[in-house]
């Protein structure tokens, strides 16, 4: 299982449930001896406005900020070296989830961390903003995107996979359901309640009667179904299984219907605190960023998010070389 080296934190402002989050993060750098890098980014001052400003160069006014933005961070750092996690602090300017992503790609993340802004009081917005779901999209390694309203240590943690019976074969490290798994497993060591893992399945045989004209009957279908459950049943204990051989407590879940909508109504109804998730289905589809299913499944829920990539994607963002 691939460990955790370096960490990038987000920060946006000093609150008390940044606090929590970071406070969280510093034991899980702790664990894994891995780096942590906390980051801010500011918008970029344009020659327009330093002018309005009554200061022709905007360079100077950003470096003004910086040290600002530096000095606020300090509590932080001394948090990481009373902790003994190796540390280091990062202001930059400019597009948000660009510049966290080129901060991703210039020092190999494996993990990025940042807190959800769910400040809106309206009841029917998503949790996720359009900045969460470029990172979602375009961020090449793993994303936690916390929120706040989710106590820590995360307990209730669910992880999502996807059985393809025909093409995949459990425990291959490059596979995603692997991936998923072995994330889940990182952050649930030091929990005591069982590591909930789900595989929802559809009928093949109600999609063939729905679409064709067959003889079947209604109890031609049930057999069917009870049939084809029973496969997915035995697919998904063979997921877990070495899992479940190394000691690890886990409590699977084998819901009917489409992902998007059996998924997201077993996390309503369990009140999960995280999902473990790939937002990416299936690895060769050249360009495709997300999954709509992926998609779908975040529009609706409340709990926070481990979105995991598949091995080799890749960014649509670049490293800019002049970085």
């Amino acid at each position: 299982m691939p460990s955790i080296q370096t960490i990038i934190f987000v920060s946006q402002e000093n609150s008390l449930a940044e606090q929590e989050l970071f406070s969280w993060t510093l034991q899980l750098a702790k664990q894994h001896q891995a780096h942590l890098k906390v980051l801010r980014v500011l918008p970029e001052i344009s020659s327009g406005l330093a002018a309005w400003l009554n200061n022709d160069e905007p360079t100077a006014l950003m470096e003004h900020q910086k040290q600002i933005q530096l000095v606020q961070l300090k509590p932080l750092q001394q948090q990481a070296q009373e902790a003994t996690v190796k540390f280091s602090v990062e202001v930059v300017f400019g597009k948000f989830f660009y510049q966290i992503i080129q901060q991703v790609l210039k020092i190999h993340a494996d993990l990025l961390i940042k807190l959800v802004d769910n400040s809106s009081e309206r009841s029917d917005r998503p949790l996720f903003d359009s900045h969460d779901m470029h990172l979602l999209r375009k961020c090449p390694c793993t994303l936690l995107l916390h929120n706040p309203q989710i106590e820590l240590p995360f307990v209730k943690m669910i992880a999502s996979i996807d059985i393809d019976s025909e093409n995949e074969q459990p425990l291959e490290e490059d596979r995603l359901n692997t991936r998923i798994m072995d994330w889940a497993v990182k952050l649930h060591q030091l929990q005591s309640a069982p590591l909930e893992v789900v595989h929802a399945w559809q009928s093949e045989g109600e999609n063939l009667i729905y679409y064709w004209n067959t003889e079947w009957t209604e109890k031609d279908l049930f057999l069917f179904n009870e049939r084809e459950q029973q496969f997915h049943q035995n697919a998904l204990e063979k997921e877990v299984q070495a899992y479940r051989l190394s000691g690890l407590a886990l409590q699977t879940y084998l819901p009917k219907g489409k992902p998007e909508i059996a998924i997201a109504q077993l996390l309503k109804n369990h009140g999960n605190d995280l999902l473990i998730m790939g937002t990416i289905a299936r690895t060769g589809l050249s360009g495709m960023i997300i999954g709509n299913t992926a998609e779908d499944i975040i529009e609706q829920i409340d709990c926070s998010v481990l979105a995991v990539k598949p091995k080799g994607f890749e960014s649509p963002v670049k490293l800019d070389r002049s970085f």
